[in-house]
C-alpha cells in the first residue's frame, strides 16, 4: 500500500472535505428565521459532522483519471444527499430505530418520523436531479450519472440491502458479503462509476474501479460489524449494537478472523488500482490514510488507521 506520511495525507483529505462542505451549503442552503421545520431537517442531516468519505472517493478518482474540475465534486454531493437520505430512515423505529447519529440525537427525535421521512424523500429526488445541472457535461454523461445514482438506490442497492438486513439476514441463502455489497457497497461502487463516466475512462479502467469499490466497501462493512460489537458509542457518535439479533460477521468470527479478512479486501482493493493507468495514486492514499498500513491493521487493529471510529459515521 503507498507510504504516504500521514499527516501529508490529513491534510489533504481535509482540505478536500472543507471544499465539500462548501458545497453542501449550497445545495441545503442556511439557516434562516421561521422556516419550515422540513428545510430545517434536511439542512441539518446533511450538514452534520459527516466524514463524506463518498464524494472524496469521487473527486480523488476522477481526478486519478485526469478529470480535473470541481464538477467531481458536485457530482460527488449527489451521493452524499443518497448517503444521508438512508441513514435518515435507517434510524427509524421501524428499521434500526437509532437514538443517536454523528454525536447528535437522530432527525426523527428531533422534528418526528414523518418529517425524517419526507426529509429521505427530498433528499433523494435534490439528489437525482442535481446531475441535469452539472455543467460542461454531454447530455449522455449526464443521463448516465443519474442511471448510477437510481440503480445504487433501487432494487439491486441500497433498498433490497436493507430490506435483507431487516426480514432475511441469516435466513439459508441470504450472504452477508452479498448483503453488505448491496447496502454499503453500493454507494462507492457508484463513486467509482461516476468518476469514470466524468473522466470518459476506459472499460478496463472502469471494471477496475469498480473492482476496488467492491473490496473496499467489504472492508469497510466488516469492521463497522466489529466495532457494533464492541465499539465506544461516544467515540463513534453513534448508537453500538444496532445490529444485535442481525446476522453480521463479527457474531460469526473472531476479532483476528475478522480482521484477516479486512486485510485481505484492502490488498485486493489496491491490486485493483495497480490496473488502472498511473496507479490512482490519490486513491491508494485515501486507503493508506482510512486503514493504514495492511499489516499493522491485521496485527494490532486497536492503534492502526484514521477508520478507528469516527469514519463510520
Amino acid at each position: 500500500m503507498l507510504k504516504q506520511p500521514r499527516d501529508s495525507a490529513r491534510e489533504e483529505l481535509e482540505h478536500l472535505k472543507v471544499r465539500i462542505e462548501r458545497h453542501l451549503v449550497a445545495l441545503v442552503g442556511s439557516a434562516h428565521p421561521n422556516e419550515p421545520v422540513l428545510r430545517t431537517a434536511v439542512r441539518e442531516s446533511v450538514l452534520s459532522s459527516g466524514k463524506r468519505l463518498r464524494p472524496m472517493m469521487v473527486d480523488l478518482a476522477a481526478r486519478d483519471l485526469g478529470f480535473v474540475s470541481d464538477v467531481s465534486l458536485h457530482a460527488g454531493c449527489a451521493i452524499e444527499l443518497i448517503h444521508t437520505a438512508s441513514l435518515l430512515l435507517d434510524d427509524l423505529p421501524c428499521m434500526d430505530d437509532a437514538l443517536t447519529r454523528r454525536g447528535q440525537p437522530t432527525i426523527h427525535i428531533r422534528y418526528g418520523e414523518d418529517v425524517a421521512i419526507l426529509a429521505s424523500i427530498a433528499l433523494l429526488s435534490d439528489a437525482f436531479a442535481l446531475p441535469s445541472r452539472l455543467p460542461d457535461l454531454t447530455g449522455d454523461q449526464k443521463s448516465d450519472l443519474a442511471g448510477v445514482l437510481a440503480q445504487a438506490v433501487g432494487m439491486n442497492g441500497l433498498v433490497s440491502g436493507q430490506f435483507s438486513d431487516l426480514r432475511t439476514a441469516g435466513r439459508p441463502g441470504e450472504s452477508i458479503q452479498d448483503l453488505n455489497d448491496r447496502k454499503t457497497g453500493a454507494l462507492f461502487v457508484a463513486a467509482m462509476r461516476m468518476a469514470g463516466i466524468l473522466a470518459n475512462a476506459s472499460p478496463s479502467s472502469q471494471q477496475a474501479l469498480g473492482v476496488f469499490g467492491v473490496e473496499l466497501g467489504r472492508a469497510f462493512q466488516l469492521f463497522d460489524d466489529l466495532l457494533d460489537v464492541a465499539g465506544d458509542p461516544e467515540r463513534m457518535g453513534k448508537n453500538n449494537g444496532m445490529d444485535h439479533g442481525k446476522t453480521i460477521a463479527a457474531q460469526q468470527s473472531t476479532s483476528e478472523a475478522l480482521m484477516a479478512q479486512v486485510h485481505s479486501h484492502l490488498s485486493n482493493a489496491v491490486a485493483a488500482l495497480e490496473r488502472v493507468p498511473g496507479g490512482a495514486p490519490r486513491l491508494l492514499a485515501f486507503t493508506n490514510f482510512l486503514f493504514g498500513d495492511p499489516d499493522d491493521l491485521r496485527s494490532n487493529p486497536s492503534t492502526s488507521g484514521a477508520l478507528l471510529p469516527g469514519l463510520l459515521a
